[in-house]
Order: structure tokens, then sequence, then C-alpha cells
């Protein structure tokens, strides 16, 4: 597809405990099993955003070629500075192409649902994310992640803007200031975020 993806796994794990990157799932590391969602969605290319433990993850497993890492190059600004790192990198290695952004502990999205909100976004010429209200214990819930940028140089002003006159960091936040259309899902189990050392549990006690 003509869109690039990122696993974004910059975060500090600090309600894990651990480096949520470096958990097991199905027999290999979650930022490997990430990659392997967008790299089953038919991107034109997949990168890791994470600023340390680089280059750790890569010897684990033989189905996955060596990862190509995106730094972030504001620090300290919560999941935007992931953010606008691959928005950098599209601009600078991909003309611009539109950026599919899944974190690392979202480790049941399927790639059929990436490849589903790339093609709306792609279909709408318009950045999108999924809209689903109830999260796996049935209560009400709203996710921004998965999310796929369509205009690249928009959100990255945007992105720049918020951080220039020190806005709020939120993505809903961020999400305000550019063109977005809420896309249907109606699978809200592969929405479990992997947070803390009890939704890890929920995780592997779903898989086996």
């Amino acid at each position: 597809m003509n869109a690039i993806g990122v696993v974004l796994a910059g975060g500090r794990s600090s309600r894990m405990g651990t480096d949520k990157a470096e958990l097991t799932f199905e027999g290999v590391t979650l930022v490997e099993h990430t990659f392997s969602i967008l790299a089953l969605s038919n991107l034109e290319a997949v990168y890791v955003n994470k600023n340390i433990g680089l280059g750790k993850f890569s010897a684990k497993s033989n189905r996955l070629p060596e990862f190509n890492y995106i730094k972030d190059r504001f620090l300290n600004k919560g999941p935007l500075s992931g953010i606008h790192a691959s928005l950098c990198q599209s601009l600078e290695k991909h003309e611009g192409r539109p950026v599919v952004l899944l974190p690392v502990d979202q480790p049941l999205i399927s790639y059929q649902s990436i490849k589903c909100l790339v093609s709306e976004a792609l279909h709408k010429q318009q950045s999108c994310y999924f809209d689903t209200q109830v999260d796996t214990k049935g209560q009400a819930k709203s996710n921004v992640l998965p999310l796929v940028i369509f205009d690249v140089q928009q959100a990255l002003t945007a992105i720049e803007t918020i951080f220039n006159e020190n806005k709020p960091l939120s993505l809903g936040f961020f999400l305000e200031h550019i063109q977005i259309s809420k896309i249907p899902h109606h699978k809200p189990h592969e929405f479990l975020n992997v947070n803390n050392p009890k939704d890890y549990q929920i995780l592997i006690s779903r898989k086996n």
C-alpha cells in the first residue's frame, strides 16, 4: 500500500515497570509481533520508533528483517514525539506518504484491520482512526490508535505548533487540529492496551 508503518515503542513503560517492547507474546517480543502486523499489511516500509535498547530485538526471531529505527527529535513530549519523528521520516524518505501508527502495546490488532484503516484513509484522502466505544470489559472507551495520518505536512505543522507554543501534549488535542475521520470497528477485543502487569496477564490468558 502507498503508506509507511511505524511501531510506536518509545514510551517509558513506567506503569509496566519494564520495557513493554521486550515482553514476549506468541514466542516473540511485542515489538517483533507489532512489526509483523504492519509488515503483513503490505506497506511501503515499516519502522520502529524507539530511543533506547536499539538493536537488541532483531536477533530474537528469524521471521523478520533487521529493524529500521526512528529516534525522537523532541524528547519528553509523550507519544507526540514518536509521531513527529515518524512524520519527518515520511517527508524525508518517502515523499510524504501517509503514516500508519501502531503502538507496541496493542498486540491484538489484526493486519486486516490495519489494511482496512489504510484503505479508508486513501479513499477519503483524510487521516483516520477507529471508532470503538467498548473495551474488553464492556466499558466505554475512546481509542485514537492505531492511526493513519494522511496529510503528513499538515500534521507535522500542528505538532510543531503544539511544541513551540507549549500546548497540551495529548493525542486528543492534536487530533482536534487536523482533518480526520472515524471508521467503525466491531471487534473491541483488538484494542486491549497492555499498560501494566495486569493487562499483560489478560493478554497471555486470552491466547492460552
